[in-house]
């Protein structure tokens, strides 16, 4: 009987924390787009950076994602930075990139470590490095965090960057009865049908 109970309450545990889970997207650091959720987004310390030499620089951040920017010295790093402000009801971050080689988009969904996102209380940095050969070159994702400094997200083959979005760990939805309200940028995942909703 003891066994049982206990099961019981692991189930009702798990329907309670894991049935769902919402992600709200900003599409850039510094200011609201159309594509951004309904979450109370927050811009105030957004801003982007870039070191080295860039050809487009505005292309990473233009929310077209069939632009680029790219690395125009070769044999010389080129690097973006990103800061990105944390909403208030934020929980974890996933950041979207990316890149072209060979006019084939390589698109990744870098989770943001627990010890980036425990940097600092208000925002999340992020950097892309570009390194660029004669004729060929690498995209790598890092995020700042509070005891290695810059650490490795991903990287990829390819030095045509085009765009950067990040997704919120965030309750972006309501709903009222069966009626689920999900507004423009969230995204509702259902783990018990597997099944995700788009706003």
């Amino acid at each position: 009987m003891k066994y049982k109970f206990l099961i019981l309450i692991g189930i009702i545990f798990l329907s309670l924390n894991f049935v769902n889970a919402t992600f709200c997207r900003q599409e850039t650091a510094n200011s609201s787009t159309a594509s951004d959720g309904s979450c109370d987004l927050n811009y105030t310390y957004g801003k982007y950076a870039w070191t080295g030499t860039w050809s487009n620089s505005n292309n990473t951040y233009d929310t077209n994602w069939q632009s680029y920017g790219t690395n125009a010295s070769a044999g010389v790093d080129a690097y973006m930075y990103i800061n990105y402000t944390k909403p208030v009801n934020a929980t974890s971050a996933f950041w979207s990139t990316c890149s072209n080689h060979s006019k084939t988009a390589y698109c990744l969904n870098n989770t943001i470590f627990r010890n980036c996102w425990n940097y600092d209380s208000t925002n999340i940095q992020l950097k892309v490095n570009i390194s660029k050969n004669f004729r060929a070159g690498t995209t790598q994702y890092f995020c700042l965090s509070n005891n290695v400094g810059w650490t490795s997200l991903n990287s990829n083959s390819g030095m045509l960057f085009m765009e950067e979005a990040i997704y919120w760990d965030i309750k972006c939805w309501t709903k009222t009865g069966n009626v689920l309200f999900i507004p423009n940028g969230c995204v509702y995942t259902d783990y018990n049908t597997e099944s995700y909703l788009v706003g």
